[in-house]
């Protein structure tokens, strides 16, 4: 305690008086605890104990060795880009454990902003001051049409060029859906949906049954699983971009563990961008072939 026996004397002495009782019975020649003395000494050092304990934990959570973090995320997204990303970092921190929830889109913004989960991830048409964003990847509008189609073969396509043709494209709602919309509009086109869905993987079966054609973001197609090839089209005039980003809320700190992952999942764009990018053979005019059907994850 690095006090002096006088020091330590005084502090005892104290203690009875605001206690009304002896912890020590002293004689000349030995000082030995009371009864009350040593339930004190017991308590107290269990006690002390506990504090070592919290201490201990404390420093173990600001090393970031434990703690809890949650994500939230779209289930497209995590299957497209999060998994491998999510299992490196299991690896580097197996002390901290990670709570994921694949959600509908639009429920990731509000479950960051009220505290449901620490961190999001996803495409978002606006601003919101209750989070901070921080982009991890920009993603690029294709054309994804039917392997015999016309314009197989063709370098680009105009948006204005899609008027008259049957579009596949996902519901009301949907962020991309909105952003499909804005972009028609700006170009001019007046056009009815041949086919409004929830899945991704929906719209790439009515592309690949040659049911229409389908804007669709390049890392949707880049997950596509092997089956019959699409070909696809780069879109232009204008080429239309999105950003997925990592979002926490604006006015609530992270825990050590939660920014540990928010860390990693910065550090790791360059595997996204990999990831969500298609193969120079797979898109038309000799960088469009071979994009194949998806096999299960949700829409935008």
């Amino acid at each position: 305690m690095h006090l002096s026996p006088s020091a330590l004397s005084v502090l005892v002495s104290g203690l009875e008086r605001e206690l009304g009782a002896k912890l020590f019975d002293r004689t000349t020649r030995r000082l030995e605890p009371t009864v009350l003395g040593r339930e004190m000494l017991a308590r107290t050092e269990r006690l002390l104990g506990e504090v070592d304990d919290v201490v201990r934990d404390a420093r173990d959570l600001m090393a970031r060795r434990r703690g809890r973090v949650s994500l939230v995320t779209s289930p497209l997204l995590a299957q497209a880009m999060l998994a491998p990303v999510l299992a490196r970092f299991a690896r580097r921190h197996p002390g901290i454990e990670l709570g994921l929830a694949d959600v509908p889109p639009e429920q990731i913004l509000r479950r960051v902003r009220v505290g449901e989960a620490d961190l999001g991830v996803g495409t978002f048409d606006q601003e919101d001051p209750g989070v901070v964003q921080t982009v991890l990847h920009r993603d690029t509008l294709m054309l994804a049409c039917a392997p015999e189609h016309p314009w197989r073969g063709r370098a680009e396509v105009a948006w204005a060029a899609l008027a008259g043709e049957p579009l596949i494209v996902l519901n009301r709602g949907s962020g991309l859906r909105r952003l499909v919309d804005r972009t028609l509009a700006a170009a001019g086109v007046e056009w009815h949906p041949a086919f409004e869905v929830e899945q991704v993987a929906t719209a790439i079966a009515l592309v690949q049954a040659g049911l229409g054609v389908s804007p669709l973001p390049t890392w949707a197609l880049a997950v596509s699983g092997a089956s019959r090839a699409l070909t696809v089209v780069p879109l232009v005039r204008p080429r239309v971009h999105r950003s997925v980003v990592v979002l926490r809320a604006a006015e609530r700190s992270l825990s050590p563990a939660a920014q540990a992952l928010h860390d990693h999942l910065v550090a790791q764009t360059p595997a996204m961008r990999r990831a969500g990018r298609l193969p120079a053979s797979r898109t038309s005019g000799g960088r469009a072939r071979g994009i194949s059907r998806q096999e299960g994850p949700p829409g935008d």
